[in-house]
């Protein structure tokens, strides 16, 4: 039982605090009990601090927010963080809900100072903890922010609001930041990113491992990508990529931005990105083409097999296939064949011829061109109807370009002789026209555009495809410098010069054979109603037997050459000792009337005596 003067002193103080909810009356009533009663000094300590904050707490959650409020403002700092130390989670909100960032900030400190901080923030909720964050500046917050640990910051961040963690995060430090960093998710990532300078973000990266920026780069998206990349030095982010899987290397370039492309290409080894393309399928090799600025694709195509570009190319439309065939090198053009790419370097060719035979195109443009498509058909016609269609359609539009001033002559001759080698191993017919016309534009090209008519275009003047034939060995009217440069001559049309004529032949004269019996030299000769000139294939035989490999020319209309060609051995070795009919067979290209043939008869050796 509590003595009398107890009683009244209790009394007073349960009832200021019912009527008025005021700690000020609480405390004048415990001070200032009735004059003919004053408390002496036993009773005063047994209504000391714990008391006082037991009657508090018990009505702190009955009490409206203004009651509270004028309460707590009556209390010292060290007062209010023992209420908070031993408040009770609702009691706990409700405080923090009436305290101003004043007196927390003081209550803090206090708590600091008493050593009872860290034992506080272990029972409390992450909201709790964000709460009691919030609103802590300076020493104060970051005193706290070092009692947490990195899954504590993390959740108790993720309570709060955009401005409040722009203020708290001033508290960290670059390690404490960094670490939130490593095991941020990606919600947790944006808001982290959005809320540091970027002081703060490049400091705290550098507080990261590479592994650790690595999986940083792996996990973000592509705004985080951006502002992450922007932050780190040169070093880091090779020593970051270096830690990466080719698998991860590869995810990073398929969802990379232009601008982040080039940062992590200039970041990469040879090693790594060869890697991490062998990583991609072919449609995301063919998005990361389509994405690619000229110099990134000239990265990419460098690391690319050519089994991989083919299959990326497979999956590109028209327009993006224009773009990057169009600036493949011949070399990369032989690789995408041998991968399987046929048909998207034609439609890709196809596009850019379609485009300078839309304009006005220069020689440096269509000499390019030539190049490239000299390696296309380095790999021989397509088998497929509708390539082979498509490349009929690339030729033609070629073959329309080849009129250009300047053209660099040493590719036309590269181009004539690739021509040549096909068709001298391919029957003349519907498939072969376009190419049986590009030998016969080229063919006037190189020709001199003065003296006895056009000469041989074989092989550059030098061997036919598969070795044996020299033709032209006396070329009227002089050669073709190669790197030369051609002028186109106007043509000089006749009355039969229509494209639908097409009785025309060209003649081979009389066969002369040396008197070793291994080569041969004859005539050739296309008439002057020839509409474009003649392609000419010529075989030849004896005794059935082919006496050299095929060779193909082209003429002028009304031009003649002398041909040398090289017999077989085989063809010599019988002539020699057998003798016989030796047959030399013309066939004109695009013409309707039958191929010409002429016969030299070798007479059988003398035997000796």
């Amino acid at each position: 039982m509590l003595s009398r003067p107890r009683r009244q002193i209790a009394t007073l103080a349960t009832a200021a605090l019912v009527v008025t909810g005021s700690l000020s009356s609480i405390v004048y009533a415990a001070d200032n009990p009735p004059a003919s009663r004053p408390p002496a000094a036993p009773q005063q300590q047994l209504l000391g601090l714990d008391g006082l904050l037991t009657l508090i707490l018990g009505n702190v959650l009955g009490q409206t927010l203004s009651q509270l409020q004028a309460t707590l403002s009556g209390l010292t700092s060290t007062q209010i963080g023992a209420l908070l130390n031993a408040a009770s989670p609702a009691q706990f909100d409700k405080l923090l809900s009436a305290l101003t960032p004043s007196q927390l900030t003081g209550a803090v400190d206090a708590l600091n100072t008493a050593g009872e901080t860290d034992a506080l923030l272990d029972t409390l909720t992450p909201t709790q903890t964000g709460d009691l964050l919030a609103p802590l500046t300076g020493g104060t917050l970051a005193s706290v922010l070092g009692l947490l640990n990195t899954s504590q910051l993390t959740s108790s961040l993720a309570t709060l609001s955009a401005p409040e963690l722009a203020s708290v995060v001033d508290g960290l430090t670059a390690g404490q930041t960094g670490a939130l960093l490593a095991v941020a998710d990606p919600t947790q990532l944006t808001n982290l990113l959005g809320a540091l300078t970027g002081g703060q973000l490049t400091g705290a990266l550098g507080t990261l491992t590479a592994g650790q920026t690595g999986g940083l780069l792996t996990s973000a998206n592509p705004s985080q990508l951006t502002t992450l990349l922007g932050s780190l030095t040169g070093g880091q982010l090779t020593g970051a990529l270096g830690t990466l899987t080719a698998g991860q290397t590869g995810g990073l370039l398929t969802s990379a931005d232009p601008s982040q492309l080039t940062t992590l290409l200039g970041s990469l080894t040879g090693g790594q990105l060869t890697g991490a393309l062998g990583t991609l399928t072919a449609g995301q090799t063919g998005g990361l083409l389509t994405s690619a600025d000229p110099s990134q694709l000239t990265t990419l195509l460098g690391s690319l097999t050519g089994t991989q570009l083919a299959g990326g190319l497979g999956t590109l439309g028209g327009g993006d296939l224009t773009d990057i065939v169009g600036i493949l090198s011949p070399a990369q053009i032989t690789d995408v064949l041998g991968g399987g790419g046929t048909g998207s370097v034609i439609t890709g060719l196809l596009g850019t011829a379609t485009g300078l035979a839309g304009g006005t195109p220069g020689g440096t443009a269509v000499d390019g061109l030539v190049g490239q498509v000299t390696a296309l058909l380095g790999g021989g016609l397509p088998v497929d109807a509708g390539q082979l269609t498509d490349l009929g359609s690339l030729l033609t539009t070629v073959n329309g370009l080849l009129g250009t001033a300047g053209l660099d002559t040493s590719l036309l001759q590269g181009l004539l002789t690739t021509v040549n080698g096909i068709l001298a191993s391919t029957p003349l017919g519907g498939a072969t026209e376009p190419l049986q016309r590009l030998v016969t534009t080229i063919g006037g090209l190189l020709a001199p555009a003065t003296g006895g008519g056009g000469g041989p275009t074989q092989g550059g003047g030098g061997t036919t495809p598969g070795g044996g034939t020299t033709p032209g060995t006396t070329t009227p009217g002089g050669g073709t410098t190669p790197g030369a440069t051609v002028t186109p001559r106007p043509s000089t049309g006749t009355p039969a010069a229509s494209a639908a004529f097409t009785a025309y032949r060209a003649t081979i004269g009389a066969i002369k054979v040396a008197k070793k019996r291994n080569s041969a030299k004859f005539t050739l000769s296309c008439p002057a109603t020839a509409p474009k000139g003649c392609l000419i294939k010529v075989s030849g035989t004896v005794a059935g037997q082919k006496a050299i490999p095929a060779l193909t020319l082209a003429l002028r209309p009304g031009a003649s050459t002398p041909v040398t060609v090289k017999l077989s051995k085989s063809t010599a070795k019988r002539l020699k000792k057998k003798g016989g009919s030796l047959k030399f067979t013309a066939q004109t290209a695009l013409s309707s009337l039958p191929a010409v043939s002429q016969i030299v008869k070798v007479k059988r050796p003398l035997k000796k005596r």
